[in-house]
């Protein structure tokens, strides 16, 4: 019976702070609750899709950054070898 009355309260305090969504009142405790856990895991995944284009970006400017730098050895050693060309003739 202990489980009964915690669930019931956990719903009041819920309801209270306005957690639970609004829901036909023949609707049992467990299925407001498995809404609520689903709300909170939408959120949840939400955080998680942030993070994954956070990680998306950081990669993209990691790839920019090697291109970069690959770029500018190309060009000081294109440079060196026209100004040692030139020394030659």
């Amino acid at each position: 019976m202990s489980d009964l009355e915690g669930a019931l309260e956990e719903m009041e305090y819920l309801e209270k702070k306005g957690l639970l969504t609004d829901l036909p009142d023949d609707v049992s405790y467990f299925t407001r609750r498995q809404v609520e856990i689903c709300g909170n895991s939408s959120v949840l995944r939400g955080d998680i899709r942030q993070h994954e284009v956070s990680l998306v970006q950081m990669e993209k400017f990691f790839y920019a950054c090697i291109i970069l730098l690959i770029l500018v050895v190309v060009i000081r050693v294109l440079c060196k070898y026209k100004i040692s060309k030139r020394r030659m003739e």
